[in-house]
């Protein structure tokens, strides 16, 4: 996120153009112009976890990202 907040910084600065995703429009950046691509594809997300990974928060992160108990 950092990256593309820097990113975004630059094109307000006129340094530049850049296809970000839409919510980094909603940073608050002045000067900054944002323009929707016509028929823009849609990206789908991809999650990938170590199976022995022992962190209690995924269990859970992967049920929510799955969109129900899991």
């Amino acid at each position: 996120m950092e990256l593309q907040q820097t990113i975004v910084s630059l094109v307000a600065e006129n340094l530049g153009v850049a296809l970000v995703p839409e919510s980094m429009g909603k940073l608050g950046i002045a000067n900054l112009v944002q323009r929707d691509l016509e028929d823009a594809p849609a990206i789908e997300h991809v999650i990938a976890w170590r199976p022995g990974n022992l962190n209690p928060a995924l269990r859970p992160f992967l049920a929510e990202a799955r969109g129900g108990p899991g």
